[in-house]
């Protein structure tokens, strides 16, 4: 999976610092991945390689009756979320924050999982 990180200002320089992906099928964790710190500068676009595999992972008898038929049908729901810490640079002036996102995804089945449709939120704190 690739994941987009976007440094829309035109002023400042951010720096992601801790990043941490999650997977869940029915908000039951999946898969973890964490991410290497990267600096982005001004207007800068970059996409980053996500691997979440998964291996060995209990579901509820219910849960993998869904995701069995999921399969099947080739589309599956799943939801991800990433925490990131973000430290912006305006000069001297430093300013850590976090951000927090989460979207809903529709993928076809493994092992390609082509992204159908997604939707997405993300928050600062």
């Amino acid at each position: 999976m690739m994941m987009n990180f976007t440094n829309p200002n035109k002023k400042i320089e951010v720096r992601f610092e801790k990043i941490n992906i999650k997977l869940f099928f029915f908000n039951k964790l999946i898969a973890v991945q964490g991410v290497q710190p990267f600096s982005q500068r001004k207007r800068e676009i970059r996409l980053e390689p996500i691997r979440l595999i998964s291996s060995l992972v209990y579901l509820p008898v219910n849960h993998a009756v869904e995701l069995s038929r999921q399969v099947q049908n080739n589309k599956i729901e799943y939801q991800i979320s990433g925490t990131f810490k973000v430290r912006a640079h305006f000069g001297l002036i430093h300013y850590s924050y976090w951000l927090h996102g989460r979207c809903q995804l529709q993928m076809t089945g493994p092992p390609t999982g082509i992204l159908i449709s997604h939707n997405c939120t993300t928050k600062r704190r």
